[in-house]
């Protein structure tokens, strides 16, 4: 898989947590912690983990999706480093990389 392939399929995974985080609020405070815990782990402060903290601490979903599906390289480099995927339970995870690889013939 090339990087614009990693990509698009993590725009997928974007796009599914999001509308979780739309039905579910208190989803919000879940990434808000995994982003936490990952910033315990590894303090190194790029622009993208500023975004991040930014963009959570803030906590207005539209400006959360706008960042994460916006499709330049600025996107690109927030959706490689969020926490929004880890909401998705394994089985949705499993079903959009089977979506996704149809979608590609693969």
């Amino acid at each position: 898989m090339d990087a614009q392939d990693h990509d698009a399929r993590s725009v997928l995974f974007h796009e599914a947590a999001l509308a979780r985080m739309a039905e579910h609020p208190g989803l919000l405070d879940r990434a808000r912690a995994t982003f936490a815990r990952w910033n315990a782990v590894d303090r190194r402060r790029d622009g993208s983990r500023a975004a991040w903290d930014a963009l959570l601490a803030e906590g207005d979903l539209k400006a959360i999706a706008a960042a994460a599906l916006a499709p330049t390289e600025e996107g690109a480099v927030l959706r490689q480093s969020s926490p929004l995927p880890t909401l998705l339970p394994p089985a949705e995870r499993w079903s959009l990389i089977r979506r996704f690889r149809g979608s590609r013939g693969a």
